[in-house]
């Protein structure tokens, strides 16, 4: 998307932002990073289109032709990822074009973190008072079937029409990768934003039973060495700071027990097997909902007794 005028009031970016931030509850610096975020892919997918997609809004997955989604050959191939994500962000950032916001692409991390794989750390600035944001750049490009078009923020509908529609991981896909992470199933360390993430997300979900399992069996796959627990566990208690100030930033309860009770009401139905497949999920009532006929078999798979659920421990 190009915009009309080359020089856009920087009033109306933040006009913009504080009306939208009124409007959904969320941070004005919340949506003012996740903006830098989303400016840096539309430039981004403007040259390369079929390589990038959005998992949340601080995180892009890019996909390496040369990088299998298995940890085993990483090293192998991780210099040449590298270098084509530094170049593209390069590229991206020195467009100067008709576009709100002129960018700089910083490297943060040179090594990876791990992130249900190998990935990358990158502060995007913006020019005049949009600030920066920590940008993390992974390499776990999702399925065709686990992508869909979703619109931006929309800040610029006086300048440029309506938001830009972009490609982002579904809910569906994005919840269950947060649920693994949160219970220690990916590489990565369990984080309070795992939570947040549920919590903000299972709202916005439309599935049924048996699509839900099948997405989690995808990112957690159960066998005899790792069997499903019946319940989701129940958060450290010293996460509770750190998730209050980011529910209240994303405009949602601040209580970390309500995270927990959304968490549970969707997922633990599943993990337990006791919802048939063909139920919905009932986003107003926080339930499973619309059961098939009594008879329709419920899912359910095979496995050794679940070990007692303790708050997860962390430290």
């Amino acid at each position: 998307m190009r915009f009309e005028t080359d020089d856009p009031p920087r009033r109306s970016i933040a006009d913009g932002l504080r009306r939208l931030a009124v409007r959904t509850g969320v941070a004005v610096d919340y949506l003012r990073r996740a903006f830098i975020v989303e400016r840096l892919l539309v430039r981004l997918l403007d040259e390369s289109p079929d390589r990038w997609v959005r998992f949340d809004d601080w995180r892009l997955e890019y996909r390496h032709d040369g990088l299998a989604s298995t940890p085993d050959d990483v090293e192998e191939v991780l210099g040449d990822a590298q270098a084509a994500v530094d170049a593209a962000l390069r590229r991206a950032a020195a467009y100067r074009g008709l576009e709100p916001v002129q960018l700089t692409v910083r490297v943060l991390t040179r090594w990876p973190e791990v992130v249900d794989g190998p990935a990358l750390t990158y502060t995007v600035e913006a020019d005049g008072d949009l600030g920066e944001v920590d940008l993390l750049v992974g390499f776990a490009y999702p399925r065709s079937d686990e992508i869909e078009w979703r619109p931006g923020l929309d800040v610029l509908d006086a300048l440029a029409g309506p938001p830009p529609r972009l490609p982002t991981r579904t809910r569906l896909a994005q919840l269950t990768a947060c649920l693994g992470a949160y219970t220690g199933r990916t590489s990565r360390f369990p984080d309070p934003e795992d939570l947040l993430a549920i919590a903000r997300y299972a709202p916005q979900l439309t599935c049924t039973a048996e699509q839900l399992r099948r997405a989690l069996g995808r990112v957690w796959p159960w066998d005899a060495t790792s069997a499903w627990p019946l319940a989701v566990p129940g958060p450290p208690p010293w996460w509770a700071d750190a998730y209050r100030r980011g529910a209240l930033e994303l405009g949602l309860d601040p209580a970390m027990a309500v995270g927990h009770a959304w968490a549970a009401a969707l997922f633990d139905p599943i993990l337990s097997a006791t919802v048939p497949p063909g139920a919905t999920w009932d986003q107003a009532a926080v339930r499973w909902g619309n059961p098939p006929p009594r008879h329709a078999r419920a899912v359910r798979v095979s496995r050794p007794p679940a070990e007692g659920l303790a708050p997860m421990d962390h430290r």
